[in-house]
């Protein structure tokens, strides 16, 4: 089925005497109820929920909805994300793009906003760093739209829902699931209470509605084919959880099984990851024997302050060695700890690995390593660890590939964070180092007489 309106706005719904919009719009009729604005004033559903893969018409189709009805009445319109350092990461040159096909007029664009003579207005927004500061003082909100949705996290949730508070207002998500547990699937779609469940419209959407549709492009449709014995294809274009695909070293599956796991006994390790004043943050994984027992994390603090708050860390827990991440700044934070007299071992990344014939750098070794003791048993998690969800996501999204050497090579981090749009996976790092041995060189000593 496709809608065909011709008219998609009726005289009464208009405000300020603005005149009559008239537009062709064909849309597949999974996101009909993105137009319910032009039948009533008063929205059916709070949450609209558009999950699946590429090329389903989620981000397009959402926009186009928004630039009419901004158009044809006044709104104000948050397009939020979880990660955007710059305005080019937003969905602006999306809604741009919609307002350039359906031919509107009206509309001031600027580099960092979008306007309406009518009032309406377009803010964009990324919530990761510090959502309460972000979204403070943004009244008046009458639909968020979150793109990207599947990094969205639960605190970042808590404080934007209760702010998009007025009456009528609406949330829209669109999203790609990564795993089971991503926080709008498991609030709105998989586990939702039945307040949510009678207020939310979900979609399950891939290319497949379009091309039923015959919209879909002829060159998009080239792409799905070639793309079919993808490992990836399920992922990318059916919108299958990422953990489902081949390539990947770890499995969420595998990560709910080692919280049954029998703990084991053992000293402490401490596993840091070091950041400094950026958007990333410092992590340190506690892991007794096996088990990771507890996971801290902070933002925009000096190295010195992150020195302190390890010692005190270290002054509870008595670890026999703490393994720093010691590239970049992390170089600055072992010297540090070292001067403390902690029990550091220092771990370059990009070092030589201990099996040098199966893997290029001990990067790559770090997460295979972690990978075989999970499999094997000897990895246990504490089912109430801070930020699980969140760590679970950094540890089953991570893929692999045979290099020119037959050695198996991690997704380089600089890859990982820009295909998947997200920050530097800090959790799983420090995760992993907490599990890592170092290797073990013989020293001598020697008297010269």
């Amino acid at each position: 089925m496709v809608i065909k309106p011709s008219r998609l706005v009726a005289p009464s719904l208009l405000a300020g005497g603005y005149p009559c919009i008239m537009v062709d719009l064909s849309i597949p009729a999974a996101y009909e109820p993105l137009l319910w604005w032009t039948r009533s004033s008063v929205p059916p559903y709070r949450y609209y929920v558009y999950e699946g893969g590429r090329s389903s018409g989620k981000t397009t189709t959402i926009c186009q909805s928004l630039v009419l009805r901004g158009a044809v009445t006044s709104i104000r319109v948050l397009c939020a994300r979880e990660f955007q350092n710059s305005i080019s990461e937003s969905v602006k040159k999306s809604l741009e793009a919609a307002i350039k096909t359906l031919g509107l007029g009206g509309y001031t664009i600027t580099n960092d906003s979008i306007t309406h003579v009518n009032g309406s207005s377009f803010i964009f927004k990324g919530l990761h760093v510090d959502a309460e500061t972000t979204v403070k003082g943004l009244e008046g909100i009458d639909v968020c739209f979150i793109d990207e949705a599947q990094f969205i996290s639960k605190h970042s949730l808590d404080i934007l829902l209760p702010t998009i508070r007025k009456d009528g207002s609406t949330i829209i998500f669109a999203l790609n699931p990564l795993t089971p547990a991503d926080e709008v699937m498991t609030r709105f779609v998989t586990k939702p209470n039945r307040e949510v469940a009678s207020r939310t419209v979900h979609r399950h959407v891939t290319y497949r509605v379009l091309l039923r549709a015959g919209l879909l492009p002829n060159e998009v449709l080239e792409q799905v084919r070639e793309a079919k014995d993808s490992p990836d294809f399920a992922h990318i274009w059916e919108g299958a959880p990422i953990e489902d695909v081949a390539n990947r070293i770890i499995s969420w599956q595998q990560l709910v099984g080692a919280e049954t796991v029998d703990p084991a006994d053992g000293g402490v390790v401490f596993g840091v990851d070091v950041a400094r004043l950026g958007a990333d943050r410092t992590a340190v994984a506690i892991n007794q024997g096996g088990t990771i027992v507890d996971l801290v994390s902070w933002h925009h603090t000096r190295l010195t302050e992150s020195a302190e708050t390890i010692r005190q860390l270290a002054d509870r827990w008595k670890p026999a060695a703490i393994n720093v991440d010691d590239c970049g700044v992390g170089g600055g934070l072992t010297d540090m700890l070292l001067q403390a007299g902690l029990p550091v071992q220092p771990i370059n990344s990009a070092a030589r690995a201990k099996d040098s014939v199966r893997y290029p750098n001990i990067n790559s070794e770090l997460w295979f390593d972690f990978s075989e003791k999970l499999q094997s048993g000897a990895i246990r998690i504490n089912a109430d660890l801070p930020d699980k969800n969140a760590l679970y996501d950094e540890l089953s999204t991570r893929s692999w590939k045979l290099n020119t050497k037959n050695q198996r090579q991690v997704q380089p981090k600089a890859e990982y964070k820009q295909s998947n749009n997200v920050g530097s996976p800090d959790l799983a790092d420090s995760v992993l180092l907490s599990a890592y041995e170092p290797a073990k060189y013989t020293s001598w000593v020697v008297d010269v007489v």
